[in-house]
């Protein structure tokens, strides 16, 4: 990958404190060998422990400690103004939550007018790059910014993924001051296409802005073990509502008895004892295997090592998953529901797609027939391989996604 002697400042929500954010621990070892320096600024350090980053990574928390209310106070013209703009594009919506809305300008405003004082005192003469790992509060922030100080000239570019691109994956139902955002950004990348084409068609006047980059993971061997007697499915996934993985033992339950499988759920969550719970009732010829949250390294340290015929999602909504990409760069097979951009990956070349609101008996029907389909073929697998290469390789895609903010 070539080097850059251009500065990148990171936005997370908490990385690399905590355990959330994982594909950004993936992608911080391409950032860090592209850029010179990266300096990385979380939004919260969600009370996690300091995760080890490359040595010309550095963090900064700006927003650690409360600030003064006095410079809402003094500015209440502008933040009225910004307010009233973003009401002519989402009147209702601003309308309905008028306090939270207030609330969370009043709240961003304040961490922009420290953050625009920290970048103008040590980036005013520097080559840097902005980048925003989601195009929600942190974005909010940056074109917050670019408004509390127009002479301070930068210009910014964000990701977008599920929740902040999809209005349903949200607490009131719509984003607000998106439109604001996309005003003021240089770019905005998603990494699905459906995304893209969901936020074109929302915001049109912003489109040229909107731009597709999918994210990536590292190569690794391609695993083609010898199978077992048993069909052996892993669901990777945090156990939370919205990626139901309750409903994978009402699958299983379809099973016939004269077929042995095995299902490995890698991840924690709130909601594991209840699914552990609804795994005991399953017939003898299920086995079920819970591994609890693995770090990336272990997770690839599975795949490696062990035989897994199926990847199974069931999830509600998703951007495009990367527990999928790291499946399929091994070649396992993809069976997914159809939400967000995930017929983006699970096609007809890795896998297949089961709808959102599925009948556990249906699936369980389409895993039996995919068992026994060329799916589940040596030569099926090195198709899903190649699939992985020429989409999601992620050297490929970051030097491609690095050079272009960086030159823009």
């Amino acid at each position: 990958m070539s080097s850059s002697t251009i500065t990148c400042l990171l936005f997370t929500l908490a990385y690399p404190y905590g355990s959330s954010e994982t594909f950004i621990e993936a992608e911080i070892k391409h950032l860090s060998a592209y850029f010179e320096k990266v300096i990385v600024f979380p939004l919260s350090t969600d009370n996690g422990v300091l995760r080890q980053v490359p040595d010309n990574v550095s963090v900064e928390l700006l927003f650690k400690e409360p600030v003064s209310i006095k410079f809402v106070v003094r500015d209440v013209g502008l933040l009225l103004k910004v307010f009233l703009h973003e009401m002519i594009y989402q009147f209702k919506s601003m309308l309905s939550q008028l306090r939270f809305n207030a609330s969370y300008l009043k709240t961003e405003y304040v961490k922009a007018k420290l953050a625009g004082q920290y970048f103008q005192s040590k980036f005013n003469d520097s080559d840097c790059v902005f980048y925003s790992y989601w195009f929600d509060a942190r974005s909010f922030m940056l074109s917050l910014v670019k408004v509390i100080y127009p002479g301070y000239k930068f210009e910014f570019y964000s990701r977008a993924h599920g929740f902040d691109v999809f209005k349903d994956q949200t607490s009131y139902g719509y984003h607000p001051f998106k439109n604001f955002m996309s005003s003021k950004i240089g770019s905005v990348y998603s990494v699905s296409e459906t995304g893209r084409i969901y936020l074109q068609r929302h915001f049109p006047q912003w489109s040229q802005k909107v731009k597709l980059s999918y994210l990536g993971t590292e190569s690794h061997a391609f695993a083609d073990k010898a199978g077992t007697t048993e069909f052996v499915i892993a669901t990777c996934a945090n156990v939370r509502s919205i990626k139901r993985i309750e409903f994978i033992p009402e699958i299983l339950k379809f099973i016939p008895e004269s077929v042995k499988m095995k299902w490995v759920l890698i991840g924690g969550g709130d909601m594991l004892d209840r699914v552990k719970e609804s795994c005991r009732h399953l017939g003898s010829h299920i086995k079920c295997e819970f591994t609890g949250h693995l770090d990336p390294e272990k997770v690839h340290a599975y795949y490696s090592e062990n035989r897994v015929d199926l990847f199974l999602s069931v999830s509600r909504s998703e951007g495009i998953p990367f527990t999928m990409m790291e499946a399929i760069s091994y070649g396992i097979p993809l069976m997914s529901t159809n939400v967000g951009g995930c017929s983006e990956i699970c096609n007809e070349h890795t896998g297949v797609l089961i709808e959102k609101d599925f009948q556990p008996k249906v699936v369980a029907g389409k895993i039996l027939a995919f068992s026994g389909s060329r799916m589940n073929t040596p030569e099926f697998r090195k198709g899903v391989r190649k699939f992985w290469e020429e989409h999601f390789n992620a050297e490929k895609n970051y030097e491609k996604f690095y050079k272009e903010i960086s030159l823009s």
